[in-house]
């Protein structure tokens, strides 16, 4: 179960993904090499070796980035597998550094940097957290 994103870069003052022209050009947000580089040396415990792929593990919270680093990159994916706050300024570190815009899939629309609520990030986290505790009432009866 994860919480997933999209890094992008598009105007600040899109609030939606429908608000884009269908027509839209993203720009690319840089190379496989330069992107990795960022990466490394916002969170320098990451395993940047992999063109394309980090895992990234901030004090025990996992999430995933990942993008084709065959192609002009216009998009990064981001799975957040863990309901943290530590997890989510990270999210909003790296997209400040490569000055994109980070799109909520679970929400449709654009988090804004620094928000301590976001809204899809809130309910994912309560799902998470209700998925856990039935998991773990399963498992006590065991």
């Amino acid at each position: 179960m994860s919480w997933d994103l999209i890094l992008m870069k598009v105007p600040q003052e899109i609030e939606s993904y429908e608000e884009l022209d269908e027509d839209y050009i993203y720009p690319e947000i840089g190379t496989d090499e330069a992107i990795r580089k960022v990466i490394a040396a916002l969170f320098p415990d990451a395993d940047v070796a992999t063109p394309g792929s980090v895992d990234l593990d901030i004090g025990g919270h996992v999430f995933e980035i990942s993008y084709d680093s065959e192609d002009e990159i216009t998009n990064i994916y981001l799975n957040l597998h863990d309901g943290s706050k530590e997890s989510l300024e990270a999210i909003y570190k790296l997209s400040a550094a490569l000055n994109c815009r980070a799109f909520d899939m679970t929400e449709g629309e654009f988090l804004q940097i620094g928000d301590e609520v976001a809204s899809g990030f809130v309910k994912w986290n309560e799902s998470l957290e209700q998925v856990q505790r039935i998991l773990s009432q399963g498992n006590s009866q065991a």
